[in-house]
C-alpha cells in the first residue's frame, strides 16, 4: 500500500467514527430531551389536578360559609391561572377558612377532598422532583464535551430547573 491509500483509508475510519458519533449524540441528546418533555407533561398535570382540588374543596366551603366570597373568588381566580403561588394562598385560606366552622371540618366531602389534596400535593412534589431531575441531565448533556457540540445540531437548548 502507497502513503495515499493508507491516509484515505484513515480519513475514512476518522469520518466513520465522526458519523457514529454524530448519531449516538443525536440520539442520547433527543432521549434526554423527550424524558425532560414528557416529565414537563406530568408536573403540569400535577399542578392541574390540584388546583381542581383546591377548587372542589372552595365549592365544598361555599356551602358551609357563603358569606366568606372573597375566599371562593381567590380559589377560582387561583385555579384559573394555574399560579402555583396563587393556589397555594387559596388553599392556605380555604384551610384556614375551614378551622372556623367546626361543621365544614367534619364534613366528609371536606375531609375526602383534604385527604385527595394531600396525595395531590406528595405527586405534585414528586413530579416537580422527576421534572428537575431530568432536566438536570439533559442540561449536563448540553454542557458537556462531545454533546455540546452536536446540542446546536440537534436543536436541543437547556431547560429551566422549576422551585419549590
Amino acid at each position: 500500500m502507497d502513503g495515499a491509500a493508507v491516509t484515505l483509508i484513515a480519513m475514512g475510519v476518522i469520518i466513520a467514527a465522526l458519523v457514529i458519533l454524530g448519531m449516538v449524540a443525536f440520539g442520547k441528546l433527543h432521549a434526554a430531551d423527550m424524558a425532560a418533555t414528557e416529565a414537563a407533561v406530568a408536573l403540569d398535570e400535577a399542578r392541574s389536578r390540584r388546583a381542581d382540588l383546591v377548587s372542589g374543596l372552595a365549592d365544598v366551603t361555599k356551602e358551609h360559609a357563603p358569606q366568606e366570597r372573597s375566599v371562593f373568588d381567590d380559589a377560582v381566580t387561583a385555579h384559573a391561572g394555574s399560579d402555583d403561588a396563587a393556589i397555594t394562598q387559596a388553599l392556605n385560606d380555604i384551610l384556614q377558612l375551614a378551622d372556623n366552622y367546626p361543621d365544614l371540618k367534619t364534613s366528609s366531602s371536606f375531609s375526602q377532598l383534604e385527604e385527595h389534596l394531600s396525595d395531590s400535593t406528595n405527586e405534585l412534589a414528586h413530579a416537580r422532583q422527576h421534572y428537575n431531575d431530568t432536566a438536570r441531565h439533559l442540561n449536563q448533556l448540553v454542557a458537556t464535551v462531545p454533546w455540546m457540540f452536536f446540542s446546536g445540531f440537534a436543536g436541543i437548548t437547556s431547560r429551566d430547573l422549576v422551585e419549590f
